[in-house]
């Protein structure tokens, strides 16, 4: 059976707002990776270990492997590798023959959601602290330049895919 344009379309934009952290990424120092502007702020490296945390957890929903723990405290390039590493892991996933799409996830906080639900809402979650990251780079560095038309490009899609997949969940 052919998947369903929307689910493909989906796929691609979780995609790409999972590489967009990856321009935050490069080649920031180890400085800024782990630099907090307050006490009780977030750095750029405890979003990105709570974003692969997130993905561990959702491959785990599949009986899959992560491809390994969580790093914690690593330099920035190791943590791009990991990062890289889960999205390669979702992308087979997304790719498997079969996949049921409209399929429920396990109770999470008492909410079910269907598999593609779950796959826009982490898009999202990747576009939020995409936007925390790059505040925060551009805190610390008031010259580097941010990936702002790919970011525009992707919030653009956001209202369409989650038009699309509510569309398809409600089948």
């Amino acid at each position: 059976m052919k998947e369903p344009t929307p689910i493909k379309e989906l796929c691609e934009f979780h995609k790409t707002c999972h590489k967009l952290i990856d321009t935050v990424l490069r080649d920031i120092d180890a400085g800024l990776f782990a630099w907090r502007p307050a006490p009780n702020s977030r750095s750029i490296s405890e979003m990105l270990h709570h974003s692969i945390r997130v993905d561990n957890w959702f491959l785990q929903q599949f009986g899959l492997d992560s491809p390994g723990d969580d790093p914690g405290e690593t330099s920035p390039q190791a943590a791009l590798t990991e990062w890289v590493a889960r999205r390669h892991a979702l992308l087979a996933l997304f790719s498997r023959p079969n996949l049921e799409w409209t399929r429920l996830l396990p109770d999470h906080k008492s909410v079910r959601h269907g598999f593609a639900e779950v796959i826009l809402h982490m898009a999202h979650h990747y576009l939020y602290h995409y936007a925390q990251m790059v505040y925060l780079r551009r805190m610390y560095d008031r010259d580097w330049s941010p990936a702002l038309h790919e970011w525009e490009a992707a919030n653009y899609l956001a209202g369409a895919q989650t038009r699309a997949i509510h569309a398809l969940m409600s089948q």
